[in-house]
């Protein structure tokens, strides 16, 4: 099929870079241990396999399956109803993301919330703000003060918190937009955008995974307020392996896939009513999701993450300024394996005709990511720096620069942000970062090896606008 060749060059011009930088890093700069760099190698062709099954499960299943339901929203006239449905859509969506599992897990085990407590929280969050998504496309309004608002909000909590807490909820805004939520929701804004007519739809198409990641903050922000910072068994780093990460893996897309599956058949046979083709595609599609998702997250956990741990410490150690400069270029090339990436792009130019290029995109991408990684590990080594010093900037510069740029291209960025934090950074790069906040001497593991992830999801908001700033100017 089309559709598998092309997802699989893409994965392979994407995963292979990263491969071939490790392979650099392990045989020619730091000894590496043959038996890891065989389990690297071996997890590549695994990670490469699952994404291409994945991408291609997502097209035909997940993302056909949001169109329909953001179209079923057609038919409520109630905002409360409307609300109501947007946050039982996030709410289970996101309870099944597994990215966030991994990251509620590796923070009980550091700081010391409950895992589950701490994931139906977040996924709280993210319900309430789907909720205010859905009205805020149907009703037509602004995102711009929407986004203003809260982010104001935020900040204003985010300064009454303890640094562990400023980073873990960013970071939880991050792990919270994976490989299953985000074309969940870039679909689901695209089948709601549709209602608003050809002429109108285009800038409500984007900005629901932008407007889902500010719920995690204020969750965990709520939570720091309410419940003392405990101390977990400070386990950051553990070797998998093979059959236990694979047995993670199948429970993970289990409870991934399962809920959008039983959403989808119940809701078909009430309201839906798609024909026998349509409903054999997107069946097909959860079936290649499924299988694609075992394979990407075995590949993730059982080479990638101890590889990232270890060239993190061992970079360090040899030499700092190599550790940072590892950092750049790891941020630049890891989120073109994203597997949520290509669903933004490719939205972008499905909706805007091509007159963006998608190209663009990913350069912008790539560009702040690659500064977000390289400012973490400027972080770790020098010391003294807070989390909060480059994300009220960041976050400032892009409000201020609401006024000059499109609401379509502030959808976009705020979008981006959700997109380029999943699970291929927080399993590499957020490893990465925790291997060398333990050898570092400036450096607390417990507060500096967090806070890579958002970083990493604020950085696209800024980069992506200037992007818009700049087609702003070509009009």
């Amino acid at each position: 099929m089309n559709i598998f060749r092309k997802n699989f060059n893409e994965v392979v011009r994407a995963v292979v870079p990263i491969v071939i930088m490790v392979l650099i890093a392990t045989l020619f700069i730091v000894d590496t241990q043959a038996q890891m760099i065989r389990n690297f190698l071996l997890a590549s062709l695994v990670l490469i396999a699952g994404l291409t099954l994945f991408l291609t499960g997502v097209s035909l299943g997940v993302e056909r399956i949001a169109v329909h339901l953001g179209g079923m929203a057609e038919h409520i006239t109630k905002a409360s109803i409307t609300f109501l449905f947007g946050f039982l859509l996030g709410f289970v969506v996101t309870i099944a993301e597994p990215n966030l599992m991994v990251f509620s897990q590796n923070v009980e085990s550091v700081v010391g919330f409950n895992a589950y407590l701490l994931l139906i929280l977040i996924s709280v969050g993210v319900g309430l703000m789907i909720g205010f998504g859905f009205i805020r496309i149907l009703k037509g309004l602004s995102i711009k003060k929407i986004l203003a608002c809260v982010y104001l909000a935020m900040f204003i909590f985010f300064f009454t918190q303890n640094e562990t807490m400023r980073n873990l909820s960013f970071d939880s805004s991050g792990a919270s937009t994976g490989a299953l939520t985000t074309p969940f929701f870039l679909s689901l804004a695209y089948g709601l955008s549709r209602l608003k007519g050809t002429d109108k739809g285009e800038k409500y198409s984007f900005g629901l995974v932008g407007m889902a990641s500010t719920g995690p903050i204020a969750a965990v922000l709520l939570l720091g307020m309410i419940l003392p910072v405990g101390q977990g068994t400070e386990a950051i780093a553990q070797v998998a392996n093979g059959g236990g990460v694979f047995v993670a893996a199948v429970r993970e897309a289990t409870m991934a896939t399962l809920p959008i599956t039983l959403i989808f058949k119940i809701l078909n046979a009430w309201k839906m009513k798609v024909s026998k083709n349509e409903f054999s595609r997107i069946i097909k599609g959860l079936l290649y999701a499924y299988i694609g998702l075992i394979l990407f997250l075995t590949g993730v956990n059982m080479g990638f993450s101890d590889m990232a741990f270890f060239l993190g410490t061992a970079l360090y150690v040899k030499s700092p300024a190599l550790f940072i400069v590892f950092s750049l270029l790891t941020g630049l090339m890891i989120v073109l394996a994203e597997p949520a990436v290509q669903s933004l792009v490719g939205q972008i130019i499905d909706v805007t005709g091509g007159s963006i290029n998608g190209s663009y995109v990913l350069a912008a991408l790539s560009v702040g990511v690659g500064s977000a990684v390289m400012l973490s590990a400027m972080r770790i080594h020098f010391g003294g720096f807070q989390l909060w010093m480059y994300l009220a900037p960041g976050f400032l510069i892009a409000i201020m620069l609401f006024r000059k740029v499109d609401d379509l291209f502030v959808g976009i960025s705020f979008d981006a942000g959700g997109v380029a934090s999943g699970p291929m950074t927080t399993a590499f790069a957020l490893s990465m970062m925790q291997g060398a906040a333990t050898v570092a001497p400036n450096a607390d593991p417990l507060v500096d090896g967090f806070g890579v992830i958002a970083s990493v999801a604020m950085a696209p908001v800024v980069s992506l606008m200037l992007l818009g700033l700049i087609y702003s100017n070509k009009r």
